[in-house]
């Protein structure tokens, strides 16, 4: 049963005084790939708990909550005491409901990736200047065979698709600021000789940063992972330099720097 949120209209997370909200969904809001030995429903789960979760990194997850603007008062009051209505679904008026593969279309870049000149990947992760610039250089990723990221943030929560990497999975690794990006490298998950673990909690794409280059991390600016207390990385190995492509790549909205390719790129036609 969906959840009665019309009466009230979920605070922004920093406002929020409660740690879990249960809301009806519909898995095929977002569209995904299914993958040799994937299991479809798992991954729709993962893919709309992203989208929620890149929602809510904007500030825009709360609007959600409050339902359809375009119901009279009569109406309101017979939807919210019959069952509510489905998350993201229904927060405008459609003429139809939309595919998964327009909803991709929608929320992705313009161009597909095969006219930016870039091979598909699985996922693209998006670095920014934060830090020092150096440490995204063929040099440092070699030495580190990882890209330095974190598996939680501040607060304590897990950071979206983390957990979604498998060693054999493509990467494209970009850079830039302001939601404007341009590509590095294609890197290859691997399989770390220590995978990352939490408790029950294992990252089968993350590695151990190695001890030999903490202080140069401590001297950039990077901190430990505020959970696991260690840095920590994306296990990589690269496959193929792109920095002569010369395209431009637009982040999609919210803060999440990894994401998977059909968040980015529209998909060409006859891909599924």
């Amino acid at each position: 049963m969906a959840i009665r949120t019309g009466l009230v209209r979920l605070q922004n997370r920093e406002d929020r005084d409660c740690l879990i909200v249960l809301a009806e969904i519909y898995p095929s809001l977002v569209a995904v790939r299914t993958t040799p030995g994937g299991v479809k429903d798992a991954l729709q789960v993962e893919a709309t708990a992203s989208h929620f979760a890149a929602l809510d990194d904007a500030g825009e997850l709360s609007t959600l909550f409050a339902g359809p603007d375009w119901l009279t008062a009569d109406e309101r009051v017979r939807v919210e005491r019959e069952e509510g209505w489905t998350l993201g679904v229904t927060s405008r008026r459609p003429e139809r409901i939309p595919s998964p593969e327009q909803i991709v279309v929608m929320e992705s870049c313009d161009a597909t990736a095969s006219e930016c000149g870039l091979p598909t990947c699985d996922f693209v992760y998006f670095a920014t200047p934060a830090c020092a610039p150096e440490t995204i250089t063929a040099e440092f990723v070699n030495s580190a065979k990882a890209i330095i990221a974190h598996a939680y943030n501040r607060l304590g929560q897990r950071m979206p698709l983390v957990q979604a990497l498998r060693p054999g999975d493509q990467l494209l690794l970009v850079y830039g600021s302001a939601g404007k990006y341009r590509p590095v490298f294609r890197c290859r998950i691997r399989a770390p000789e220590e995978r990352v673990r939490l408790g029950i909690q294992r990252f089968d794409g993350f590695c151990y940063i190695a001890e030999r280059l903490l202080d140069q991390l401590k001297s950039a600016g990077y901190e430990p992972d505020p959970v696991i207390q260690r840095f920590v990385g994306i296990a990589i190995e690269l496959v193929e330099d792109l920095r002569q492509t010369g395209c431009t790549i637009v982040k999609p909205k919210g803060n999440n720097t990894l994401r998977r390719w059909n968040e980015v790129f529209r998909p060409a036609i006859g891909d599924t």
